[in-house]
C-alpha cells in the first residue's frame, strides 16, 4: 500500500483549451481500459487551463526601459521590494512542500495554518525585512549613501494591508476549510494517545461524516457538450454506515497495538497488512488519501524531462519519438524494470534481422 508515481506518455495537444486537454486524457484513459470513474483526482502544474481559473496579470511596459534607474531608485520600489522578501519567505516554504513527492496529506493544514499565520505578521511591520527598512531608508537617502525618489502620497501600510488580505484570501481560496483534503488529515491519528475516552470517541467523526456524504453517496456530474447538457453518475465507492463503525473501532486498535504514526504511509501499510479484512471501507479511504494528488513535483518532473529532449537542436523530433525517450527517462529504476519481458516483446513485435542471422549460423 505504498504510492508510487508512474510516467505514462507525452501526447500532442493541439486543443489547448481545458475542454481539450479533457478530452485527449479521456482519450488515453480509453485507450487503457481505465474508466475515468476510477480517476480519484488530479494533480496539474497550476495553468488556467487546467485549474479553471483564468486570472490574468497585466503588463505594462517602459520603452527601453526608459526611467528604470529612477524607478529602482524610488521610495515605493524599495518599500515594495522589503515587503515582498517578507511575504514571500512562507509562500516559497508552502510552495516547497507541495513540490515535495508522496505528501503526508495530514501535514497540508498545518503548513497551509501556517503560511497564513506568517503572512498576516507582515501586517503589523515587525517582520525582518519591513523592521530593517525602517532603518535603511531614512531622510531621503537608502543606507545613508543613495539618494532616492520619494513616492508623493505613497502609504506603505495601506498597501502591505492590502496585497497581505489579497494573497491570503488567494491561498485560502484554493483550500477551503471544508475541503475533502482537509477531511482526510485525521486519517493519520496522530493525536490519539493524547485524548481521554470521550475525546477519542468524537476525534475525527466530522471529518469522516463529510468524506461519508462524498464517497458514500451517488455523485452526479452535469456538464455542456456541443449544446447539450450531459448527466454522469458514479455510484459509491464505501458503505458509509460501515465506515462510521470501522472509524469507531479502527481509533482503538491503532492505540492498543502502538502503531507508529509519523508517516500516514506506515501507518495504512501496517493497517492494510494485518486488518484489511476488518476495515475495508477504511482502506478504501486510506487509499485515497495516500493517492491524492497533492503534489505537483510529478508535473515539474515531467516539464524539465520535455525540455531537455526537446531541444532547440532537436526541433524536428515527432512526438512519438520524444514520448519514447521521456518513457526511458522517467520509467522505472533499473532493478524493478522487467528486462526480459520488454525483449520477449521487442523479439515478437517483427522479425527480427538479428535473430536470423543467428538461426543462419
Amino acid at each position: 500500500m505504498v504510492p508510487s508515481t508512474h510516467f505514462v506518455t507525452n501526447i500532442e495537444c493541439t486543443d489547448t483549451t481545458g475542454k481539450g486537454i479533457a478530452r485527449e486524457i479521456l482519450d488515453q484513459l480509453k485507450k487503457r481500459g481505465i474508466p475515468p470513474e476510477k480517476i480519484m483526482s488530479l494533480g496539474s502544474d497550476g495553468a488556467s487551463a487546467m485549474t479553471g481559473k483564468y486570472n490574468e496579470f497585466g503588463t505594462t511596459s517602459d520603452h527601453i526601459a526608459n526611467g528604470l534607474k529612477r524607478k529602482v531608485g524610488s521610495q515605493k520600489f524599495i518599500s515594495i521590494t522589503y515587503m515582498m522578501m517578507d511575504a514571500m519567505a512562507p509562500v516559497t516554504a508552502l510552495s516547497q512542500f507541495f513540490q515535495k513527492e508522496n505528501i503526508d496529506v495530514a501535514l497540508v493544514k498545518v503548513k497551509l495554518d501556517f503560511c497564513v499565520k506568517e503572512l498576516l505578521k507582515v501586517k503589523s511591520m515587525e517582520t525582518g525585512h519591513l523592521k530593517q527598512l525602517s532603518e535603511d531608508l531614512k531622510n531621503e537617502t537608502f543606507k545613508d549613501d543613495h539618494h532616492i525618489l520619494k513616492t508623493p502620497g505613497f502609504n506603505l501600510q495601506s498597501l502591505v494591508d492590502t496585497f497581505i488580505t489579497a494573497l491570503v484570501d488567494n491561498i485560502l481560496s484554493r483550500f477551503p476549510s471544508d475541503d475533502l483534503l482537509t477531511s482526510f488529515g485525521i486519517l493519520s491519528m496522530r493525536p490519539i494517545s493524547f485524548l481521554n475516552e470521550q475525546q477519542l470517541d468524537d476525534y475525527g467523526q466530522n471529518e469522516i461524516d463529510k468524506l461519508c456524504q462524498h464517497y458514500g453517496e451517488d455523485q452526479t456530474m452535469t456538464w455542456k457538450e456541443d449544446g447539450k447538457t450531459l448527466h454522469k453518475t458514479t455510484p459509491p465507492i464505501i458503505n458509509s454506515e460501515q465506515t462510521i463503525k470501522e472509524w469507531a473501532l479502527l481509533k482503538k486498535v491503532v492505540l492498543a497495538q502502538h502503531y507508529p504514526r509519523d508517516s500516514s504511509c506506515e501507518l495504512w501499510q501496517l493497517i492494510h497488512t494485518y486488518h484489511a479484512q476488518d476495515f475495508p471501507n477504511m482502506i478504501k479511504l486510506g487509499q485515497l488519501a495516500l493517492t491524492l494528488a497533492v503534489h505537483t513535483a510529478g508535473c515539474e518532473r515531467g516539464f524539465s524531462v520535455q525540455n531537455q529532449t526537446l531541444t532547440a537542436s532537436r526541433n524536428r523530433m515527432t512526438v512519438q519519438k520524444q514520448d519514447s525517450l521521456m518513457r526511458v527517462k522517467l520509467g522505472p529504476s533499473r532493478k524493478a524494470f522487467k528486462f526480459e519481458a520488454s525483449l520477449n516483446k521487442w523479439k515478437t513485435e517483427k522479425e527480427r534481422r538479428l535473430y536470423e542471422l543467428k538461426q543462419y549460423k
